[in-house]
């Protein structure tokens, strides 16, 4: 294990890997995997095939990678995320009302 990242947040493709590190920031490396600026803090990462969404500390959500072709967008006004998984083309989020 790398010195300075946690184990627990991380997310994994065949294509690309994340990892959140102790202080909150993410990185990536492999395929797509450029992490977003203003991502930090991160919470929570999940991996789909060409894309990742974030789970910010606020609740918000931030995307890196393309689906279908297409630049991973996060859709205008979700908030009060509290938990993410992802798949192939798609993004699956929890929020609380």
């Amino acid at each position: 294990m790398r010195s300075g990242y946690c184990q627990c947040v991380s997310a994994i493709s065949g294509d690309h890997n994340f990892a959140r590190k102790r202080d909150g920031t993410g990185t990536g490396w492999g395929y797509e995997s450029m992490v977003p600026e203003g991502l930090c803090p991160v919470v929570a990462i999940a991996a789909g095939d060409t894309y990742s969404p974030a789970l910010r500390r606020d609740g918000t959500l931030a995307a890196s990678g393309n689906i279908g072709f297409q630049p991973a967008t996060v859709p205008a006004g979700l908030s009060n995320v509290v938990a993410i998984a992802a798949d192939k083309n798609y993004c699956l989020v929890n929020t609380v009302i």
